[in-house]
Formats: structure tokens, C-alpha cells, sequence
């Protein structure tokens, strides 16, 4: 499965590919998370394509790169919804580490190294914080920028967003929070020894 997994998701029409095994029935069978995705609707006044599979195939068409990691990012960033519970105005509460326990196990499962699964786990952890950035505090937004992953989580987002009925607003505005933040630590990290003991 992983040749067939990855050879679709790097493709330049993953989504038709994967639809189709999901419509033969092969997908759910091998994988039943991922059917899961299938019969768990969306909120249309956010998510015009329907079901949470219907987006996911979405975000899988606005990709720019032929990364595999997040490729399986966008496959498995909502995996978690089928699982996840209503509370409060949040239909889907804790669906990001719902998802990330899932796609620990099926990378696992399908012989991917550990530190490719890693990578792929903090993506679906982590996919909520982009649009979140404008009003997160410092103490969380930062560890997060300094990440080196945090430009492909920012991918993601852009993904995520152009397959929703939201508007790029919020994705460029992490873009120039994320900008300022590299400016910042960049005139910090090379500041002349004299003004650093000031």
C-alpha cells in the first residue's frame, strides 16, 4: 500500500486517483479512518465541497509541491473529525490530535521512517495555529515559527483555505506575521556584541 499511497500522493492528480479507490471501495477497505472521512459531513457555510473526504481531495488539487510530507499532511489534517466530539461551538474539538494519533498509526503501519512520521504528525497537530497567529500569544506563536516545518504548515494552511469558502485574508496574513517574526529573530541572532550587553 505504501508504493500505491505515495505514488498517488505526489502525483499531479492525487485527487482523482484516491477518489476513485475510495469509490471502488478499496480505500475504506484498507484503510476504514479514511472511509470514515467519507460519511462525515461538513458544515457547508465553511465547506462547500460536502464531507470531510469531498475537502480533503479539495486541498489535495491547490498543492504547489510534490512534498510527501505534505502531501500526507493534507490526506490525514482532518482524520480526526470523524472521532472528534461537539463541545462548545467547536464541532470538532481536539479533531487535530485525533488526527495526528491516526496518522502516527497508519505511517507507522505502512513502514514510513520515524522521523518522516514525526514530521507528518506535527503538521496535522499543528494545522489549526496558521489562522489562529494574528491572536495567539508570544509564547506560543514563536517555539512554533522557529520551527523549521512551519513554512510547509503554512502550505498546508494555503491548501486548507483555497478549499474552503474562506478567503486568502487570514493566510497571508500568517505569511506577514511569520515574515516579521524571521526579521526579528534575524536582527536579533546578528546584532553587534555591544548593543546584545545593552
Amino acid at each position: 500500500w505504501r508504493y500505491w499511497l505515495d505514488n498517488f500522493l505526489t502525483g499531479p492528480a492525487a485527487h482523482r486517483g484516491l477518489d476513485r479507490l475510495m469509490c471502488s471501495g478499496t480505500l475504506t477497505a484498507a484503510f476504514p479512518e479514511l472511509g470514515a472521512m467519507n460519511d462525515t459531513e461538513h458544515h457547508k457555510d465553511h465547506h462547500p465541497e460536502g464531507n470531510v473526504w469531498r475537502h480533503t481531495l479539495e486541498t489535495l488539487k491547490y498543492r504547489k509541491s510534490a512534498d510527501l510530507r505534505l502531501a500526507y499532511a493534507l490526506l490525514l489534517h482532518d482524520a480526526g473529525k470523524p472521532g472528534a466530539k461537539s463541545r462548545g461551538n467547536r464541532r470538532f474539538d481536539r479533531h487535530a490530535q485525533i488526527g495526528g494519533r491516526l496518522a502516527s498509526s497508519l505511517l507507522r503501519d505502512l513502514g514510513h521512517k520515524k522521523a518522516f512520521v514525526d514530521d507528518v504528525v506535527w503538521l496535522v497537530e499543528n494545522h489549526g495555529y496558521p489562522p489562529a497567529l494574528t491572536r495567539l500569544p508570544q509564547h506560543i506563536a514563536d517555539p512554533l515559527m522557529a520551527d523549521p516545518r512551519f513554512p510547509l504548515l503554512l502550505e498546508l494552511y494555503r491548501c486548507d483555505i483555497s478549499a474552503s469558502f474562506s478567503g486568502p485574508e487570514n493566510y497571508y496574513a500568517a505569511c506577514d506575521i511569520y515574515n516579521r517574526y524571521r526579521k526579528d529573530v534575524g536582527l536579533r541572532r546578528y546584532r553587534p556584541l555591544s548593543e546584545k550587553s545593552i
